[in-house]
């Protein structure tokens, strides 16, 4: 299991940033924004459409998208009008709302709290029976509710372990009894915001220290530490260095890398990282100059395993979640093919999140399916490019020029302008005026109508308009 060495939190008005270095290399980067912190929670919803042929329900929850709920993460029939309690599973990505599920739970730091799963439960990375047989005697669970112990509880007190219980019913029957009035719309429960969830899901005993650089979370911080964790509280420490805190260790340029498109690797060659709504792809590609002397099954061999190091590495940095499909350079042997693969499942063995693997085609493809457990740094910093509108490419200028020729010729016919102005980017009139130059006067002939067409700097390359001259 991978142990955190260091942990630091950056915090402004706006956002919360936190770094986490395993072997005092970067390890991942969580990214908060403000005005998002509030959506994941639990909420009092109403059911506003049935979906009989996904056998799921529409669900209003108060916010501007309807929230989607699938009959299998509902303990009850759904009937439309119904009020429900429901908690946010998945925040919404691209053009997919919030997904939502019935099957509720609030995370401790030693403990997942599971109501109406009357079950105790031991994390799966607790391997030892019988330090799983010690954990499981320290509590003691009545139905409704359920406890899983999770990993961190290995090493917590018989007393934490039982006052973690505690608070977590308490705050349960809070929520349970808010619902009861509480209007359709209303958050009963919050999950913590980022710089609380270092220490609670992040932070182990190896972690030597945790640097935050306000101090108002500082304090917020030791005192949730006190709480569920004594031995952090002394561990944090405030930060108020003349450089930004994340100026040290390349941590800076670290977010801008893993933003990024391409990632070179050490020997020559590079991963290539691309992100959709259904998968992501990585394509990894050999260099432009191949080392000498290799055999080429060699070299493919080489830059795939040194594509599976970067790969497992990156998938974290970036949270990629879902589907993902990797094209590993083509290996004809079979034995190659499985080293490469056996690499990849050892890479991804320490992964927190959890990762499932295909076998490896011989066409060198591999299909994986890592957990979403929280928006890609991608989803969280960027937006879809008002240009290419997420193609990746956009036209080229000849392609637009004619197209705008094009919608001139259109309007002509449709519209009794007296005549017409092409209104375009420059560097497309620019391509009009170099290798067009009679087409306006052959066009105002043809359409017996004057027409004419200007640069625009307002309008980026595929933006044009026709209006009357």
């Amino acid at each position: 299991m991978t142990t955190v060495d260091l942990i630091r939190v950056n915090m402004t008005a706006h956002e919360t940033r936190a770094v986490l270095f395993v072997n005092k290399k970067i390890h991942a980067l969580h990214v908060q924004r403000h005005n998002r912190q509030a959506l994941q929670g639990i909420y009092k919803g109403r059911v506003r459409r049935l979906l009989p042929a996904l056998n799921a329900a529409f669900i209003d929850i108060g916010r501007s998208r309807l929230a989607f709920l699938s009959q299998k993460d509902a303990r009850v029939p759904l009937r439309v009008h119904d009020e429900i309690l429901v908690q946010v599973s998945k925040e919404s990505l691209g053009q997919k709302g919030m997904r939502l599920t019935m099957a509720y739970h609030l995370i401790g730091r030693y403990l997942i709290l599971t109501p109406h799963v009357p079950a105790l439960r031991c994390s799966q990375k607790i391997r030892d029976a019988t330090l799983r047989e010690r954990l499981m005697a320290s509590l003691t669970v009545s139905a409704p509710h359920g406890m899983i112990l999770r990993t961190a509880a290995v090493n917590a007190t018989p007393a934490l372990l039982q006052a973690e219980q505690k608070q977590l019913e308490n705050t349960w029957q809070t929520v349970f009894a808010a619902a009861q009035t509480a209007a359709v719309g209303t958050q009963l429960y919050s999950e913590l915001p980022l710089a609380l969830r270092c220490l609670r899901d992040m932070a182990a005993d190896t972690t030597t220290y945790i640097e935050v650089d306000h101090a108002q979370t500082y304090q917020q911080m030791r005192e949730y530490a006190a709480r569920v964790a004594p031995f952090l509280v002394d561990r944090i420490i405030y930060y108020d260095g003349k450089l930004p805190l994340f100026d040290l260790d390349n941590v800076e340029s670290a977010w801008t890398a893993a933003l990024q498109r391409s990632v070179c690797l050490p020997g020559g060659g590079h991963v290539v990282f691309d992100q959709t709504e259904a998968m992501v792809t990585i394509d990894v590609n050999t260099g432009a100059t191949p080392a000498k002397r290799v055999p080429k099954q060699n070299q493919a061999l080489m830059t795939n395993l040194a594509a599976v190091a970067v790969i497992a590495r990156e998938v974290q940095l970036r949270n990629l979640g879902g589907i993902i499909v990797i094209d590993f350079i083509d290996m004809q042997d079979a034995t190659t093919r499985d080293t490469v693969l056996h690499a990849l499942h050892a890479a991804l063995r320490e992964d927190s999140a959890y990762t499932e693997i295909s076998e490896l085609t011989r066409l060198g493809l591999v299909q994986m399916t890592r957990k979403r457990t929280r928006e890609s740094l991608q989803n969280v910093l960027c937006e879809t490019c008002p240009t290419c509108e997420r193609r990746g490419v956009i036209k080229s200028i000849p392609t637009v020029a004619y197209e705008a020729i094009r919608a001139v010729q259109r309007a002509a016919a449709s519209l009794a302008w007296q005549g017409l102005r092409l209104c375009v980017a420059p560097e497309v009139a620019a391509f009009l005026d170099q290798y067009e130059a009679d087409l306006a006067g052959k066009l105002s002939e043809q359409l017996q109508k004057p027409v004419k067409w200007q640069a625009d700097a307002r309008y980026a390359r595929e933006k044009y308009d026709v209006l009357p001259l």
